[in-house]
């Protein structure tokens, strides 16, 4: 601290540690958290997401009855609450999946059969209370009904929007950033221990200034994540996306509100790993031999003096 150059350097250094250990939260947030389907499925639950997709389903039928003639109930089986979840679960996992590399594909394959058989039998009961003739365009309709009904559903399941995305040939960006997480930790970490040790070896005789820069770093790195982290979590940022499915809606803002509340907690850890830094230095500077040595010096110059 004596020497300005000394002092200079500690200033970059630190500020490099900054840098250095927001990549390292960034990386830890995108591998153990954001990339993870465990994160979006929690939300499932929490978010209501499947009664969400039921009443989209189920409003949309409703409708569809007076223009189609076929009646809501026909689809009551097929997008109950029970039918819907392993659906929605399924996108979650091969979505999340994909992005981190874990699937290869985000299909989804769900059996139909009861949508199938409710669907015919449906016609059927119309066929022959009807009079008409069960033909090859009786078939063609039946088929073309159910279809309809199988990618309605599968559509309205899929609540991230991973089919829309993979389409727009954005899924595969977000791949390849998903991969950077390693490489940002692994650089983050060898970063912060280079800078450690060069300051190491410019205090190597103040051993506590390396921690009192080091915690400097690790608390304002913490501040910058939190203020605005903060922020959108208060102001309740997200609410003012323009979505029209509530289930579509409530699963992004959901999931983007969990991101916002991992980097808060993170930059509390941080902020008390900062204080325990600042603690340890306290101890180290009072123990230090230096200390001891100013210390024993003024009590001299007192005893002199008196």
């Amino acid at each position: 601290m004596k020497k300005p150059l000394t002092y200079a350097m500690s200033v970059v250094i630190t500020l490099l540690l900054i840098f250095g250990c927001l990549g390292l939260a960034a990386g830890g947030i995108l591998k153990f958290r954001a990339v993870k389907p465990q994160t979006a499925l929690k939300l499932v639950e929490s978010e209501q997401l499947v009664q969400k997709v039921h009443d989209n389903l189920e409003s949309y039928y409703k409708t569809q009855e007076n223009v189609s003639g076929i009646s809501a109930d026909t689809y009551a089986d097929a997008i109950s609450t029970e039918a819907l979840t392993p659906i929605i679960r399924a996108y979650i996992e091969n979505g999340f999946g994909y992005v981190n590399r874990s699937r290869n594909e985000i299909s989804v394959h769900a059996d139909f059969t009861e949508l199938e058989n409710d669907v015919t039998a449906f016609f059927v009961r119309y066929a022959n209370e009807n009079g008409y003739e069960r033909d090859s365009t009786f078939d063609a309709k039946v088929k073309e009904t159910i279809e309809a009904a199988k990618s309605n559903i599968l559509s309205a399941c899929d609540i991230y929007r991973f089919r829309t995305l993979s389409d727009a040939n954005y899924l595969s960006k977000l791949r390849t950033v998903a991969s950077w997480a390693d490489y940002l930790l692994i650089g983050a970490v060898l970063i912060l221990a280079l800078l450690m040790l060069v300051l190491s070896i410019l205090y190597r005789k103040e051993p506590a200034m390396l921690c009192y820069w080091g915690g400097t770093a690790v608390l304002v790195s913490s501040v910058l994540m939190l203020i605005p982290a903060l922020y959108l979590q208060s102001t309740r940022w997200f609410d003012r996306f323009a979505v029209k499915e509530d289930a579509v809606f409530a699963a992004v803002t959901g999931y983007l509100y969990s991101m916002t509340g991992t980097v808060i907690t993170a930059a509390i850890i941080g902020i008390v790993l900062a204080a325990a830094i600042y603690l340890l230095y306290g101890i180290v500077s009072h123990a230090s031999p230096d200390r001891a040595r100013r210390e024993a010096k003024r009590n001299m110059r007192a005893a002199a003096e008196e």
